[in-house]
């Protein structure tokens, strides 16, 4: 297998996620502010409308990581340090969603009205709900940052990705697999806290995730230097195969909340050489040096994020994974 470094070969996993619970009762004091917390059979799903693998029995074939896929892929990442990441649940106002404890969050609920123009439309008012995704403690609710684990399958995080579409979106991102269990505890977290059965995230039929900033038309303003063009398809991560168990089953001034715009800088921490304490997750970045490239493919990164679900109008919801820094931990 390591003799066909070049190939993408998909990796095979049978999953069940159960999320068992009762949800809070009405009567909870709440500020008007929090959305009860109950619990959910539900996951985020793709956006994609790719139909899933299957394989020869009819399951779902489902692409994650494990241990021994993180060492194929970067013989750099050692299981002393995948054992720090997996271990990690919290360090101050940062977490893991897949170790977090939902009840320690809630939805923050705003609604916007305003008019909006599309290149090539007529204005139009738009009614737009989000729920931001905040920590809690009684009544009082507080922003947070989440971490996440991914070996990075596309990067652009050095400057915009700007489509040939005259219409297309500039925006910032990195976007790759996740780890196989903690993948599917985060894609039910949050759907738990906002309380939508139905919500789709930025996760290609492949599962991997992107975390990004927000966006503009590439027809609002030409073309500058916070932009490239990059029209190549997703380059492809060579992944480890093997098959299921044999048992089927920013600024001070912004909001801490608020999404980086599409010309933000997004720091990338160079933690290759750092003993990286995660119970402070915070001081060990600052005693990182910056990463002034773009982040190569293949590369094991922890990306921390806000997260808000939106939805326009009558829309479908969906759910944002609003990117703000990247620990490198190891390159390929």
């Amino acid at each position: 297998m390591a003799a066909e470094a070049s190939a993408s070969v998909s990796v095979l996993l049978k999953s069940r996620v159960a999320i068992l619970g009762e949800r809070r009762g009405d009567d909870e004091p709440n500020n008007g502010t929090a959305k009860p917390f109950g619990c959910l059979a539900t996951q985020a799903k793709t956006w994609s409308k790719a139909e899933p693998d299957v394989d020869e029995e009819g399951q779902v074939v489902i692409s994650a990581m494990d241990c021994e896929s993180w060492k194929v892929n970067n013989r750099n990442v050692s299981d002393e340090l995948l054992g720090k990441i997996l271990l990690f649940a919290e360090s101050g106002n940062i977490f893991s969603p897949a170790r977090a404890d939902v009840t320690r969050f809630a939805a923050r609920r705003s609604v916007n009205k305003f008019m909006s123009k599309r290149p090539g439309e007529e204005k139009v008012e738009k009614v737009i709900t989000t729920l931001d995704v905040m920590g809690r403690e009684g009544l009082r609710l507080f922003p947070v940052l989440f971490m996440s684990l991914i070996i990075v399958a596309d990067s652009s995080v050095t400057a915009a990705r700007f489509p040939e579409s005259e219409n297309g979106m500039v925006y910032r991102f990195i976007e790759g697999l996740g780890h196989k269990a903690f993948l599917d505890r985060t894609l039910a977290f949050f759907p738990m806290i906002v309380q939508q059965e139905v919500i789709t995230c930025q996760m290609d039929a492949e599962r991997n995730i992107q975390y990004q900033t927000k966006h503009k038309f590439s027809n609002e303003a030409a073309e500058d230097e916070f932009s490239q063009k990059n029209t190549s398809p997703k380059k492809k991560f060579v992944k480890a195969s093997y098959s299921a168990s044999p048992t089927k089953k920013s600024s001070s001034s912004m909001s801490p909340l608020a999404p980086l715009t599409w010309k933000s800088e997004i720091p990338v921490f160079d933690a290759r050489k750092v003993d990286f304490d995660f119970s402070d997750v915070e001081g060990s970045m600052t005693r990182c040096p910056t990463y002034t490239k773009e982040v190569p493919i293949g590369s094991c990164v922890c990306v921390t994020y806000t997260a808000s679900a939106m939805q326009t109008g009558d829309n479908p919801w969906k759910l944002n994974f609003w990117i703000r820094n990247v620990i490198l931990f190891a390159t390929p």
